[in-house]
C-alpha cells in the first residue's frame, strides 16, 4: 500500500522538476520574440512606411501645402478627388475639372491648383483663354490605391503666389 501512495507523489515531484526546468528556456525564448518584435516595428514604423510616399499623395500634396510663405492658402483640385485629399488640405479645398481649377486661380494670390496629368490639357488651354500667369510649384508622382494605377499631380500657383 505503501507504494501505490508513493508512486503519485514521485510523479508529482518529478512533474514539478520538469516544468521548472522547461520555465527557463521558455522564458528566454519569450524574451528573444519580445525583442525582435520591437525591432520589427521600429524597422516598419521607422523606415519602411516612411519610404513609402508614393502610396500617399495626398499627404505628399498637403506637405507642399504647409510649406509655402503665404498665409491661408487655398487650393481647388481637378483630377485627383480622393476624400483624403480633403481631409489632408481641408475642407474648403474645391473639387473641380480642369478649366475650373484654372478659374479658381485666377481669382486672387495664395491659392493653388492641384492638377491631375489626365485634367492638366483642359486646365492649360482655359488657363490661356482667361491669360492667366501661372508656375508650376511642385510636382507629385504618386500612386492612387482605391484607382490602381499611377497618378502625378502638378501643383500650380498663380503668378506672385509664393
Amino acid at each position: 500500500m505503501e507504494m501505490v501512495a508513493a508512486a503519485p507523489a514521485e510523479a508529482a515531484s518529478a512533474s514539478t522538476e520538469r516544468a521548472s526546468s522547461c520555465d527557463a528556456p521558455s522564458a528566454i525564448a519569450l524574451l528573444n520574440a519580445l525583442v525582435a518584435a520591437l525591432f520589427l516595428a521600429f524597422t516598419v514604423y521607422g523606415v519602411v512606411l516612411p519610404a513609402l510616399t508614393p502610396l500617399f499623395p495626398s499627404a505628399e500634396i498637403a506637405h507642399a501645402l504647409r510649406n509655402v510663405r503665404c498665409v491661408g492658402p487655398k487650393a481647388a483640385a481637378a483630377g485627383f478627388l480622393e476624400p483624403s485629399l480633403v481631409f489632408m488640405t481641408g475642407t474648403s479645398t474645391l473639387l473641380t475639372d480642369g478649366s475650373g481649377a484654372a478659374d479658381f486661380l485666377n481669382q486672387g494670390s495664395c491659392r493653388f491648383a492641384l492638377v491631375e496629368a489626365r485634367t492638366e490639357r483642359n486646365f492649360v488651354q482655359r488657363a490661356e483663354a482667361i491669360g492667366l500667369r501661372y508656375n508650376v510649384y511642385s510636382r507629385i508622382e504618386g500612386f492612387n490605391i482605391s484607382q490602381g494605377r499611377a497618378v502625378t499631380i502638378s501643383i500650380f500657383r498663380s503668378e506672385g503666389t509664393e
